[in-house]
């Protein structure tokens, strides 16, 4: 058996997030657990606080070489998701992967036996797999947002008006009907053998929520004023299973 944790949107080193807040949280879950599955906007590059984008990455890389030190005989599987899907990230991360064992990365989807991991913001519309690549390749080279945007996102967030954005556009059900449709675009068979759906995007935490024979659980976000929902999770098999490949052009990184 594989004991493992997900978790997604710390969005790091922005001014909204409380990500650096639950580091402790996060290390006591991955003691003893098999594997980490980031599923998505660990980082946010665009909205980093930092001067530029080059100082996001590299403070995300000193981040990721961290917990691989901290924890060298856990499995590491990062899932990209719209606001860490940068050129000059996956330029650095992509080669550090490749030579660190057990670390792995997923473009778009992560299956670990019965469980399928996926970021979610193929959840935002009902959208075709070819369709977020599309979204994908337009946040890959994405300027740093100027300093007023940041303020005012801060407040937004202070004034609760992201979370209610976020409400309205996100109920449960039609939010698992839009990833469903998505996976079954992107692979017919990636839901065969399928039992437990793990995403983020949407910042509303929830666990066990059943539709067509799945349970699907949202693991919430490390925004301030926004629910942290880091999850354990455990399957069968410790490697990937191979989904059919889907290979959008031009590929990320």
């Amino acid at each position: 058996m594989l004991h493992g944790v997900v978790l997604s949107d710390l969005h790091l080193f922005t001014p909204r997030s409380r990500g650096l807040d639950y580091m402790d949280r996060i290390h006591d879950a991955m003691t003893g657990a098999d594997a980490l599955v980031l599923n998505g906007d660990i980082f946010d590059f665009p909205w980093t606080k930092l001067p530029d984008i080059d100082m996001a990455v590299d403070a995300a890389m000193n981040w990721l070489a961290d917990l691989v030190r901290r924890f060298p005989e856990s499995a590491l599987h990062m899932v990209a998701g719209n606001h860490d899907c940068h050129q000059r990230y996956l330029d650095r991360l992509l080669p550090w992967v490749e030579a660190t064992p057990n670390v792995h990365f997923h473009e778009y989807v992560l299956r670990l036996d019965n469980c399928l991991f996926l970021h979610g913001d193929a959840a935002n519309y009902t959208m075709s797999a070819e369709h977020l690549a599309r979204l994908r390749r337009a946040a890959l080279r994405e300027a740093r947002k100027p300093d007023y945007a940041l303020k005012m996102l801060a407040l937004s967030h202070r004034l609760g008006l992201v979370m209610a954005a976020h409400r309205l556009a996100f109920p449960r059900r039609r939010t698992v009907k839009r990833l469903l449709h998505f996976l079954r675009d992107y692979d017919p068979a990636a839901l065969e053998g399928v039992d437990h759906v793990y995403f983020g995007h949407t910042h509303l935490p929830f666990s066990g929520f059943s539709h067509e024979g799945l349970t699907f659980h949202n693991t919430g976000s490390g925004i301030v004023g926004m629910d942290f929902n880091m999850l354990a999770f455990t399957c069968n098999d410790a490697d990937p299973v191979p989904l059919r490949t889907f290979r959008p052009a031009p590929d990320l990184g």
